[in-house]
């Protein structure tokens, strides 16, 4: 699902001058119109990858995005490149973006896929804007969850004890990239719900609230920071989330994939693929480790090659279509 390194930013000019490029050509749907997005099966959709008939004429270079500050999206979209590539002649190119521009630059048809999204709650508006510019490719993952997390000796449990305790954590609350869903739960949701007015949110960066808990760890001070599930900092860092007892951020989301329309049709095999996926918070856990701590976040696609290496069995499986989140 995030480190100082891992993540090449695309400037803002940059990505609005690539994702202007193609609105004319985009096509539409109506699939998404009634959709429940708080019901799915991780890979309930699945089937051999094998069986799946072919395109003719089919152009195998694809692009897929990811989403700079979300290591989830930069392990799925190489995990979808190294099986792609390896197994079925496909050229796949990871492109990263910020949320909003990943979303338009999909909806518009100038990259194929973008790799995860979090529905029913996290990226609503999102997808009620773009819905009928995008076509769903099931969702991988569930029980994804947004929190507010804490140093493991924190002298509190619930998030309605925070307001009392604003001196011990500096009066601030440590966020990660402005205009996140996270960030958009955290100001407009949970800081009303619990009365926290009088705390700073700092909107900073991903890589920038690992680095605060990183330094609130070794001084051994209290830190209150945005954090969600899944994530390899509850692996990595002494921390726990706080009891969001008055349910502000909500139930928790699925991970979804989606296309371009018309991604489907002339890449079928690819878009079975997508459907294909199932990941377990300990084998995406486990990558993300790989990725961050091994190669220290800079070579992705050499992190997840090196994760192959031990877990040929979850591409065997993603290939027959006996993934799931259960195994």
């Amino acid at each position: 699902m995030k480190t100082a390194r891992l993540l090449t930013a695309l400037s803002v000019s940059a990505v609005m001058l690539f994702t202007g490029c193609s609105t004319e050509s985009a096509g539409t749907t109506d699939a998404n119109k009634d959709r429940d997005w708080g019901e799915c099966t991780p890979a309930g959709d699945s089937q051999p990858l094998d069986e799946v008939e072919t395109a003719e004429d089919e152009d195998k270079s694809v692009t897929v995005a990811a989403f700079n500050g979300w290591d989830e999206t930069i392990a799925t979209a190489h995990l979808a490149k190294y099986l792609l590539e390896n197994n079925y002649d496909y050229s796949v190119e990871v492109k990263m973006f910020d949320l909003a521009p990943g979303f338009v630059a999909t909806a518009n048809g100038d990259v194929d896929w973008m790799s995860s999204s979090m529905l029913p709650v996290t990226h609503a508006k999102y997808i009620e804007k773009y819905q009928n510019k995008l076509e769903e490719q099931g969702c991988w993952y569930d029980e994804a969850q947004n929190v507010i997390a804490v140093n493991e000796d924190a002298p509190i449990t619930k998030l309605s004890e925070l307001k009392d305790h604003k001196d011990d954590f500096g009066g601030e609350i440590v966020g990660i990239e402005k205009g996140s869903g996270l960030m958009d739960a955290t100001e407009n949701d949970v800081i009303p719900e619990y009365g926290l007015d009088d705390f700073n949110l700092i909107s900073s960066s991903t890589p920038a609230m690992l680095a605060a808990l990183s330094k609130a760890e070794s001084s051994g001070d209290n830190i209150a920071v945005t954090l969600w599930h899944p994530h390899w900092a509850y692996d990595e860092f002494k921390i726990r989330d706080l009891e969001d007892d008055l349910g502000a951020f909500g139930e928790p989301d699925f991970l979804y994939s989606f296309s371009r329309v018309g991604f489907t049709d002339e890449h079928p095999q690819a878009a079975q693929a997508l459907k294909n996926l199932a990941l377990t918070p300990e084998r995406l856990q486990s990558l993300e480790k790989v990725m961050a701590k091994d190669y220290d976040g800079k070579e992705p696609q050499k992190a997840v090659d090196e994760w192959a290496q031990d877990n040929q069995d979850f591409f065997d499986e993603w290939q027959s279509g006996d993934l799931s989140t259960d195994s």
